[in-house]
């Protein structure tokens, strides 16, 4: 045997909506090439000019987003309700990513807490970083599953708009699979 430990990685490559793809080609987006990519100890998502890297160990939780508004939801885009920031290639659906420390980018060198990729795979991708597949992907109304993303900070259909999110419910720091401190970041 050599010693050599065999390295796994992991590709999750973006759904695009080709509809939109020339508003996609400013940010240097090549579909083939663009993704996430998961080694295994580290996570890089790629867009175009842009990229966020940190250790799988950073990462505290994926779940499944849904219903973008169209305008809202393509190309690199930081939130104006919060420090999150999405990759975005279709309206659709995506996976939202926690960081416990915030990891920095282009567009905010004091880091975000969340990343929101719009992948292929989606099942895939949360499992792979330790979620739960099912919450988002249960055949509820699209209704039921955008409330259900309101008790997220970063997912709620109103945060994606760049509005304040003063709809929340106020308990909602208690409830659901992610658990936030009253400042959005998630509670140990």
């Amino acid at each position: 045997m050599s010693g050599k430990t065999k390295r796994m990685t992991q590709h999750f490559g973006y759904a695009v909506d080709r509809r939109y793809l020339p508003l996609l080609l400013p940010f240097g987006f090549k579909p083939g090439r663009d993704g996430v990519t998961l080694g295994d100890a580290t996570f890089e998502a790629t867009f175009g000019f842009f990229k966020l890297a940190t250790s799988r160990d950073n990462i505290t939780g994926a779940h499944i987003t849904r219903d973008y508004r169209w305008w809202t939801a393509f190309g690199v885009r930081g939130s104006m309700a919060d420090d999150g920031l999405s990759f975005g290639s279709n309206y659709r659906a995506g996976v939202c990513i926690h960081f416990a420390e915030k990891v920095p980018s282009r567009l905010r060198k004091s880091g975000h807490s969340a990343l929101t990729v719009t992948v292929e795979d989606l099942a895939g991708l949360t499992r792979a970083l330790g979620g739960d597949p099912d919450l988002g992907l249960t055949g509820r109304s699209p209704a039921t599953e955008r409330a259900s993303s309101a008790e997220c900070p970063h997912c709620s259909p109103r945060s994606a708009a760049g509005f304040h999110p003063s709809s929340w419910r106020t308990d909602h720091q208690d409830s659901g699979p992610f658990r936030h401190s009253r400042s959005g970041r998630p509670a140990a």
